[in-house]
């Protein structure tokens, strides 16, 4: 189960989602949106184990996934949230610093 919000106001239209992979629900949420704000995970290139493509197939959707959800609906702007850091992100080096937290990649 996800929650979607869709929120219209003169004309303009602002769609948010959270975990989901595409489904009907996920497609009438983002019908003519002006801006469609989708949690995405990866890309489907980068998917390199069994973890992520049962996180793929079930939870969240892969960045072109969401892509291709968004030109379908007729989306203009998209915008992608949650990706998964890698040493190399900048936010990586942030997040390992905070203290008392543990921050796991998968490998």
């Amino acid at each position: 189960m996800c929650l979607g919000y869709r929120f219209e106001a003169e004309g303009n239209v602002i769609a948010i989602s959270g975990d989901t992979v595409p489904c009907p629900g996920l497609e009438r949420l983002a019908e003519g949106a002006d801006l469609l704000v989708q949690v995405c995970f990866l890309a489907t290139p980068e998917i390199n184990n069994e973890h992520f493509r049962k996180l793929a197939k079930y939870t969240i959707a892969c960045g072109d996934t969401v892509g291709e959800v968004a030109a379908k609906a007729g989306v203009k702007k998209l915008a992608l949230t949650i990706t998964v850091p890698t040493p190399m992100m900048p936010c990586w080096t942030r997040c390992s610093r905070m203290p008392g937290k543990t921050i796991r990649v998968p490998s």
